[in-house]
């Protein structure tokens, strides 16, 4: 097996590694900052504490209140790589009568909670249109 210390790849939670599985499969290696989790439940309480706070001396209140903790458990969602796994299963499934989208695959046995292994897939950056063109596809595909 193999892994390059270098990603290739940032995000906002995570950075991706390419990596190779001890069968030699070329994966693309999803790693989450080790203080995300953290930070994100510091954020969160933060924000909460200034929401209710401004609350209290707001007449009819702060309507985000009522929505906030709907975003914060969708964002809670994201940081569990599996959650995040199945969701691309879910897609593979729901776009596989079209040809020209590869959905790579999970590879679950080397995937956690802040650990996402897929195949490692070749692609084309759409802000290349050039490419894009001459590999045959249009912005309407």
């Amino acid at each position: 097996a193999e892994f390059e210390r270098a990603p290739f790849a940032g995000a906002s939670i995570a950075q991706v590694f390419l990596g190779k599985t001890h069968a030699g499969e070329k994966v693309a290696i999803k790693v989450q900052y080790y203080d995300i989790a953290k930070r994100f439940k510091m954020d969160k309480g933060t924000v909460m504490f200034l929401l209710h706070a401004l609350d209290y001396f707001t007449p009819g209140g702060v309507p985000l209140l009522r929505v906030l903790p709907h975003v914060f458990d969708s964002l809670e969602k994201e940081l569990n790589f599996v959650n995040e796994g199945e969701n691309s299963e879910t897609c593979k499934n729901d776009l596989s009568n079209l040809d020209f989208v590869k959905i790579p695959e999970v590879h679950w046995n080397l995937t956690s909670k802040r650990i996402l292994t897929m195949e490692f897939a070749e692609g084309i950056n759409l802000i290349d249109t050039e490419k894009v063109a001459k590999d045959g596809f249009s912005a309407r595909d």
